[in-house]
């Protein structure tokens, strides 16, 4: 297995692609015939500006006509640059053990400020729309309530 470099972006991968095309030795004609591709499309795939771009399908019928496989590996140079902003999730044992969750249930529980306050902040996030549908269906049910009862 022979290292053809490393790419950290989409313009370097492309880069490498062009590189092992010119490894092999082979045009890029015929790299559409071995990967299935339409003609020319790979020399789309290639140019320096190009023309059409590597998805889902085309990246793995390009590994394959280049005889290529992607490897992933961890970028310890990147990742000490952003180790410090990296947010645990809240559901780990770590974050609750951290910011104490386990208890502020407890601490909510009649709590009536809070929930003002919450309600004010789903008022404001809510469209206008929505508030007006659950104030309409909230009517609906409040009325024919008190049909049924009399």
């Amino acid at each position: 297995m022979t290292l053809l470099g490393e790419a950290r972006n989409y313009d370097e991968l492309v880069a490498l692609f062009r590189r092992r095309c010119v490894e092999l030795g082979t045009s890029m004609e015929t790299l559409d015939l071995i990967a299935g591709t339409p003609s020319r499309y790979v020399s789309k795939l290639l140019c320096s500006m190009p023309i059409k771009h590597l998805g889902p399908i085309s990246m793995g019928l390009m590994l394959g006509a280049l005889a290529l496989k992607l490897q992933i590996m961890v970028d310890h140079e990147q990742e000490e640059k952003i180790k410090d902003r990296l947010i645990p999730k809240a559901s780990s044992p770590a974050f609750r053990r951290q910011h104490n969750i386990g208890n502020v249930r407890r601490e909510l529980v009649g709590n009536s400020s809070w929930g003002h306050a919450m309600r004010i902040r789903q008022v404001q996030i809510q469209l206008p729309r929505k508030r007006q549908k659950i104030a309409r269906n909230a009517a609906t049910v409040r009325w024919s309530k008190s049909r049924v009862g009399r």
